[in-house]
């Protein structure tokens, strides 16, 4: 799998396919309730393929995919890898929050500074505060790694149903 950037939290890649896009959704749907570990949902031009409920965990990926038709009958897929959306969206949450905090902890070293009390506290919060950042940053990316695998799936699992003409 060619990704664009090894260092993104989601990763992104296009693929051209030689055939319509009707063609590709309908190579792509699959069967719910099927023994297969991948489900897919298709809305509007944007496929999603995940896993099972079964075989999902927390860093468990989701594939979406954006098909847009080109010349000559050839389809372009834009795929992104990412974790699910709402652990997605609340881990963006979280830094968000800490993002809030440290400008809280700077305004009051600052404050503390103009009036000439010990500004401690609030650098020790801001320290702490960078140190979860990097915490964060690093869960991630572990989670990236634990999930791996499973992108591998869902990629080969593309490849496969839209590779064969």
């Amino acid at each position: 799998m060619k990704l664009q950037n090894e260092v993104v939290l989601r990763p992104r890649f296009k693929l051209v396919v030689p055939m319509p896009v009707t063609e590709v959704i309908e190579r792509l749907q699959t069967t719910p309730g099927t023994a297969s570990t991948i489900y897919t949902s298709i809305l509007d031009g944007h496929i999603f393929i995940k896993i099972n409920k079964e075989e999902r965990h927390f860093w468990s990926p989701h594939l979406h995919i954006e098909s847009e038709e080109t010349d000559d009958n050839q389809t372009l897929l834009k795929g992104t890898f990412g974790p699910n959306p709402t652990a997605w969206t609340f881990f963006m949450f979280l830094h968000f929050v800490l993002a809030g905090c440290f400008l809280a902890a700077a305004i009051w070293c600052y404050t503390n500074v103009v009036v000439g009390v010990s500004t401690r506290l609030p650098v020790i919060g801001m320290v702490v505060i960078v140190l979860l950042w990097i915490a964060f940053y690093v869960l991630g990316r572990l989670g990236k790694k634990k999930a791996e695998p499973q992108s591998r799936v869902l990629y080969e699992f593309l490849q496969a149903r839209v590779s064969h003409p």
